[in-house]
């Protein structure tokens, strides 16, 4: 069975390396949590090394991350399907789409939950991880 082994320092080194370089540069980055499948544990280690913006597939994970810090900056990472707008609008602050009917349903969602839900309009190219 895979597992993660979690060295907490390395980690930590790691995130201020990337954190000052991107930050010297003005670039504002997002980690991808997916690989870490909603674990409260781990995502609360990265967390309080002072990560503000996640990326993940999940709206089950992004809502793990908004319980441990309702003010991280969440980012859901794949094309919505119309049965999880809601949700996605609950848990993630911005969203990656290509498809008009499905940023109108997000923008009606938005407004029922009086909220601001920020879209990222990608252009799909075929193969479905490229785009602008």
């Amino acid at each position: 069975m895979a597992y993660i082994t979690l060295d907490k320092q390395k980690l930590k080194n790691n995130f201020e390396v990337l954190n000052d370089f991107f930050d010297k540069q003005g670039i504002h980055w997002s980690i991808v949590t997916k690989i870490l499948c909603g674990n409260k544990k781990y995502l609360e280690v990265l967390l309080d090394l002072g990560v503000t913006n996640c990326s993940d597939s999940r709206t089950s994970n992004l809502k793990i991350i908004k319980s441990i810090n309702p003010n991280a900056r969440t980012l859901y990472i794949k094309p919505p399907a119309k049965g999880v707008i809601e949700e996605v609008v609950q848990y993630a602050d911005v969203s990656l789409n290509s498809d008009i009917t499905t940023i109108k349903m997000l923008s009606e969602e938005a407004k029922k939950q009086q909220k601001i839900h920020q879209v990222i309009i990608m252009i799909d190219l075929g193969e479905l991880r490229e785009g602008l």
